[in-house]
Parts: structure tokens; sequence; C-alpha cells
């Protein structure tokens, strides 16, 4: 008798999002987002609250896995107001590492729908081919 066994790596695909909602803070002209390569949509919204969709997609690994990201603030965005110029940015942490899983480097798609108060009329976004601030149309 012959038997034939193929192993083949599996390495999972997993994806998930999050909100993380703030209220705007007294005096807040402006807003400028720091997510150099990440996908940003804006949205201008009533009232006062900023709301910040997050959505990761990981190609190694699992659901249990980015659902820990998550909750240890990985994809939470920091948020630093500047009260002499007015304004509010808006930062992914810095000191994320790159992210390895079972010694394969995991790619990590990371997208944001930000919805921003109607007041704030001047939005800045980060331009990461000139590594410079636009204003965002």
């Amino acid at each position: 008798m012959f038997f034939l066994c193929c192993f083949a790596g599996v390495h999972g695909q997993a994806s998930n999002k999050t909100a993380q909602i703030a209220t705007i803070p007294a005096g807040a002209t402006k807003i400028r987002i720091y997510a150099p390569g990440k996908d940003i949509e804006i949205f201008k919204t009533k009232g006062t609250r900023i709301s910040i969709e997050t959505a990761v997609r990981i190609n190694i690994g699992t659901l249990p896995l980015l659902d820990y990201l998550f909750k240890s603030g990985r994809y939470e965005m920091e948020l630093l107001m500047d009260e002499q110029i007015h304004m509010l940015t808006l930062s992914p942490p810095q000191n994320n590492n790159v992210l390895l899983v079972k010694g394969a480097e995991c790619e990590e798609v990371i997208t944001y729908k930000i919805h921003i108060p109607e007041t704030i009329k001047h939005i800045e976004t980060l331009n990461s081919n000139q590594g410079n601030f636009v204003p965002h149309q």
C-alpha cells in the first residue's frame, strides 16, 4: 500500500473594524490627519464629535489575533490638541513594530472613515508621496 500525503502551509486572512468616538476640543478650528500610506475617507457631519472607523485586514493570522491587536490599542488613533494654533492632530500609534506571525511578516491593510463636524473648515491630510500636509478637498 502506498499513501501520498501533501502538507501545505495554510496562512489565514482576517479582517475586522472598530469605531472610536471623541468630542472635538473647544477652540479647535483645524484638523490634521497623519496617516501616511493609508486609505482615508472623510465625511462632514453635524454635531461636536469626531468618529473614526478603522478597518484592518491582515494577510496572515486569525480573527482572534486581530481582535487582540484591536483591544491592545494597535489601531487606535491618538488625538493631540495644539491650543496655540487651534489644531487637532489625529495620528496612528507611533510605536507599532512590524507584526510577525509564526516567523513571517504580516501585512496590515488599514483604512479609515473619519466623520468630522461641519464646523471644522480646515482639514489637512498627509501626502505620503511628498511627505507634507495638503488641504483635504
